[in-house]
């Protein structure tokens, strides 16, 4: 890859995966819709994703290992960056709407920034604060937009649902710190999903019983499901290979994007209110995005 295409990867990645969580967010919403639960969502998407990503990892001559280090990650990254965010923002977006739910994650950027600093994966660079900052500044804009049209009922998921941004920046620099030496991107997301699926597993018995079969494929539950599962087979490939190219703090900016796509998806879709409060947030998050970009290029 030439040097011009080495620096734009990390941005396309980013684009692309920050899409496909929005798309996740707002199936997750349709899939409540057609009656699935929250946590049967969120078990279903990391099992099957992980094992299409499982297949595409044997044939590529890439398996997850089964050495301690790999089962150190899978388990502690699972359930930090998977398992438990993921059950709670489809919870969220059920219950608030999957614009909101989406918003959310633009939180995730600056707390994992802070993390990285305090753990030495960063050195403080001005360029790079300022973008964040910039993008955290269009996320606030775009929650307090979205406030204006909130209920009494929706303000405990509002509380939990900051939750959420604190597990996956947390997540993110744990899967830094326990990524193991020489391990490819492609031999550690099936192994991450299945155990976070597993990790979901007893709860989802608890709420619905055994969750199988599948729904039939002709049935809206059925055909939002597959959906669902392999828009995120695709999102944790990308993923993981973004966090390998461009590190946690850069990964976390998928918060921003997901939530400019996820608002203009759920306005689309499920004609979410907006404002031109929340166009403003949006404008902002690109502009935080690009700063970033452009001191990373730089090496700032």
């Amino acid at each position: 890859m030439t040097p011009a295409g080495q620096r734009l990867e990390p941005l396309v990645l980013l684009v692309c995966v920050g899409f496909l969580q929005a798309v996740n967010v707002n199936l997750a919403k349709a899939g409540q819709i057609a009656g699935v639960g929250p946590v049967t969502l969120a078990f279903w998407m990391n099992a099957g994703a992980g094992l299409i990503l499982l297949a595409v990892a044997v044939a590529a001559r890439q398996p997850p290992s089964l050495a301690t280090p790999y089962l150190a990650s899978y388990l502690v990254t699972g359930a930090v960056s998977f398992a438990f965010p993921t059950a709670l923002n489809f919870a969220v977006a059920g219950r608030v709407g999957p614009a909101y739910g989406s918003i959310v994650f633009a939180l995730s950027p600056l707390i994992t920034y802070l993390l990285a600093l305090t753990v030495r994966l960063e050195r403080l660079s001005g360029p790079r604060a300022v973008g964040l900052a910039v993008g955290l500044a269009g996320s606030a804009v775009v929650v307090v937009a979205r406030l204006d049209f909130s209920t009494p009922g929706e303000r405990l998921w509002i509380l939990l649902a900051m939750a959420i941004p604190a597990s996956v920046a947390l997540g993110n620099i744990l899967r830094t710190l326990l990524w193991p030496k020489g391990a490819s991107a492609l031999a550690l997301a099936p192994g991450t999903l299945l155990t976070s699926a597993l990790l979901l597993l007893p709860l989802t018995l608890s709420q619905n019983g055994l969750p199988v079969p599948v729904p039939g494929l002709a049935t809206a539950a059925g055909l939002v499901l597959s959906s669902l599962i392999a828009a995120s087979a695709l999102f944790y490939g990308l993923y993981f290979r973004l966090q390998k190219a461009a590190g946690p703090v850069y990964l976390s900016q998928i918060g921003y994007v997901g939530t400019g796509f996820g608002v203009a998806i759920a306005v689309a879709v499920f004609a979410d209110p907006v404002s031109a409060g929340m166009l403003l947030g949006i404008a902002l998050i690109v502009a935080g995005i690009l700063l970033v970009n452009r001191a990373t290029n730089a090496g700032a």
